[in-house]
């Protein structure tokens, strides 16, 4: 059973620094695999969008909720491995099951 005061035992601070950075993290790897692993693919993209009369500024719209969407997935990810870690202990096995977890549910 859980204790009654198991938010006082977490610390929050460093849960949401650690959010953030993990925020941060994903938002570079973001960044890096649009810029440059798939920068060939994006501009074919942004030529076939202009032969059917699309506008490409349009698809930059969306990006600042999703920059948002981001850094709550790094907060969420913090705090559910500050919440397992003292149940299953601090493994990294058990940091990579998580991450496995939240890449299904990004």
């Amino acid at each position: 059973m859980l204790a009654a005061n198991w938010r006082t035992n977490m610390n929050w601070a460093r849960i949401l620094l650690g959010g953030l950075a993990a925020g941060l993290v994903m938002l570079v790897s973001q960044i890096v695999l649009h810029t440059v692993v798939l920068a060939d693919q994006g501009r074919e993209l942004v030529a076939d969008w202009a032969t059917r009369g699309l506008d490409a500024s349009a698809a930059l719209e969306p990006s600042i909720p999703l920059t948002g969407a981001i850094f709550l997935l790094g907060l969420v990810s913090v705090w559910v491995y500050a919440a397992i870690r003292p149940r299953f202990g601090p493994r990294a096995f058990k940091a990579l099951q998580l991450q496995r977890f939240e890449s299904r549910m990004s």
